[in-house]
């Protein structure tokens, strides 16, 4: 959504929410090397007030400013964006064009955010590839998972994506998770009517 849509937007929802815009400051989070200009110009132009500096490298939002930033309004609304990139030509985001390099340089995302997330995308991917949904011979729903994934009381995981099984299986008649079959690296479970 282009900012000189999403601000007016922002602005009637933050009165809809009961925000009186006379005494709302607004602040922004964006990465220091996309163009902030227009941005800044709207939430100048619709909240009356120049915005509230919130951001650090990539965007991401400084978290040791709210309390000077709390100071300055009596309600606060604060917008972060970091750049993904866009490629008009084939209409797709992600991949952001370096024009400042000698030789043009393609990247995924803001080099801060993509280095920030990175352990969480890697979590994903060993996710995406480790949990398998398929049907038995009775035509039931199943899911089976690799241990490190499971939050097993017996072995809590301590960093890591974790799944939420009791919102995705089904319960025993005792009201517990059980596995319908297990061995050293999988669990089966039975997916849930409502998961499903």
């Amino acid at each position: 959504m282009p900012f000189a849509e999403f601000v007016p937007r922002l602005c009637n929802l933050c009165r809809r929410l009961g925000f009186q815009l006379r005494h709302t400051m607004p602040s922004r989070a964006f990465c220091s090397d996309e163009n902030q200009g227009i941005p800044i110009m709207l939430l100048t132009k619709h909240f009356g007030i120049f915005p509230f500096n919130h951001g650090r490298v990539g965007g991401i939002v400084a978290i040791d400013r709210h309390a000077p930033h709390a100071h300055h309004g009596e309600d606060s609304v604060i917008v972060q964006a970091s750049h993904v990139g866009f490629d008009p030509e084939t209409g797709a985001f992600g991949s952001f064009t370096r024009t400042r390099l000698r030789v043009e340089h393609v990247s995924a995302s803001c080099g801060k955010i993509t280095h920030v997330i990175t352990p969480y995308l890697e979590q994903y991917a060993f996710a995406k590839h480790h949990i398998l949904l398929h049907r038995d011979d009775r035509d039931n729903h199943l899911i089976s998972v690799e241990n490190s994934l499971v939050d097993f009381s017996s072995q809590p995981v301590r960093d890591g994506l974790v799944l939420s099984l009791e919102k995705i299986v089904e319960r025993s008649d005792d009201g517990k998770i059980h596995p319908r079959s297990a061995n050293s690296t999988f669990h089966t479970y039975v997916v849930s009517e409502r998961f499903r």
